[in-house]
């Protein structure tokens, strides 16, 4: 028999929840635009060896597609690596762009915390070569800007950098080929207890001398102060760690300028796991709230470059910096605090009183519409006026406008914000438009 629900891990959103994901979406989208950025679309699904060995352990949550005698493809797992596909197959040097889609993976969901296999995501990246780490800081302040938008309480954004992590390994002596295993099993540090993450270590080779000096480095958080130390510290010696303590100085100080300093932090036990990120990686998350990242990104200087390679073509290097906004997470936490937000934009709902003045409703109806005035009427054999009041105030519709023969033959309307429980006052028709536009808001 079948079953009428939607497969395991999907969702289906009511009208208030769409309106609500909306006002998410939009938001971003305006502080994207005021930074610069263009908005690209591309496919839901890519050719499967274009985001093969792009995602490391998670790899295995790609949705594959069925083989239908055509190309062998996948569902996207992120809008990252269609990005830099995007970029390599038009040879886009440099660009601001902003993206919003569904994305797919076969993970374990937890529909409360916001965990699905199919959710939307919304990205925001900066390719092109620019001034060292100045592209880093303004998505760190890009991302400041969208969180605080939501207005969900205080927020914190963990930075570290790939190369510091390449350097405690080094230091720890871990072979080159465990690295990327080893920060994804790095990255689950805020979802499980350290004993838990070394003893998948173990199974991964790791010894417990070399666990031990991972354990030293990715418990230590800080800013200024904790990169000083590190300057301090063995791992200032390596090439990789200068370059990446140097690089989170220069941040630093640039974040300093933008205001947006005790909102950041850095935390040496920030992983993400995927294989494309080379510089900057960073997380964001509100402090009283337990759903996880709501932002991730980082910066990925080779993807572009890769996928070229992996084509035979002739090399053409993107760097790249950017992030994406957990919009079904941040979604979970507006939830519970909108409950009372409105599934619709209508600001008037025209009804008569006695007959129906079906054409009148119409014209009055008409007038609102050329005047990009949202409005609606109930047009149904039953003209139950009782009934049409409370679908206003069901709906939180501002205005409740009525016409009735004494209105028509006066050429006027009565007009009642039902928000505010105002008594009903008479607006001539000439005058109608002006009126709700003055106190649309």
């Amino acid at each position: 028999m079948l079953e009428l629900r939607t497969p395991k891990g999907t969702i289906d959103y009511s009208p208030r929840e769409t309106m609500l994901i909306s006002k998410i979406i939009d938001k971003s989208i305006s502080i994207f635009k005021k930074h610069g950025a263009v908005c690209i679309d591309t496919p839901t699904f890519e050719l499967k060896e274009i985001l093969t060995n792009k995602y490391g352990e998670d790899s295995k949550l790609i949705f594959d597609l069925a083989d239908q005698g055509g190309d062998i493809c996948s569902l996207r797992y992120d809008l990252t690596v269609p990005f830099a596909r995007y970029l390599a197959s038009n040879k886009i040097a440099k660009i601001k762009r902003y993206q919003i889609g569904k994305v797919f993976r076969r993970d374990n969901p937890v529909v409360t915390k916001g965990r699905l296999r199919e959710f939307t995501q919304c990205d925001f990246d900066i390719a092109g070569n620019y001034l060292e780490m100045t592209a880093d800081a303004e998505i760190i302040k890009i991302c400041v800007e969208c969180l605080s938008s939501f207005d969900l309480g205080q927020f914190c954004i963990s930075i570290n950098h790939r190369k510091i992590l390449s350097a405690i390994f080094k230091i720890a002596s871990i072979p080159s080929d465990l690295h990327l295993t080893v920060c994804s099993s790095i990255d689950k540090i805020d979802k499980i207890q350290w004993e838990a993450v070394k003893l998948e270590l173990i199974t991964k080779g790791i010894d417990d001398f070399q666990a031990e000096i991972i354990k030293k480095y990715i418990s230590k958080t800080g800013s200024n102060d904790l990169l000083n130390e590190l300057k301090n510290d063995t791992i200032y010696g390596l090439e990789e760690g200068k370059e990446a303590i140097d690089d989170l100085l220069l941040l630093m100080k640039y974040i300093k300028i933008y205001k947006i300093e005790n909102i950041v932090q850095i935390n040496l036990s920030l992983a993400r796991g995927l294989d494309y990120y080379t510089g900057i990686i960073f997380e964001a998350n509100f402090k009283q709230e337990e759903v996880g990242a709501v932002i991730g990104g980082g910066r990925y200087d080779n993807l572009v470059d890769g996928i070229l390679k992996s084509a035979n073509r002739k090399d053409f290097t993107v760097p790249c910096v950017g992030f994406s906004v957990g919009i079904t997470r941040i979604y979970t936490l507006m939830q519970k605090k909108y409950k009372n937000i409105k599934d619709n934009d209508t600001l008037v709902l025209v009804v008569s009183s006695g007959d129906q003045f079906l054409e009148n409703k119409m014209e009055i109806l008409n007038e609102l519409w050329d005047n990009n005035i949202p409005a609606e009427s109930v047009f149904t054999k039953r003209n139950d006026f009782l009934a049409q009041l409370k679908y206003c105030e069901q709906k939180n519709i501002k205005f409740c406008l009525i016409i009735g023969q004494d209105e028509i033959n006066s050429n006027s309307v009565k007009i009642k914000n039902i928000l505010k429980d105002e008594n009903f006052e008479y607006i001539q028709r000439d005058d109608l438009v002006g009126f709700i536009e003055k106190n649309r808001i």
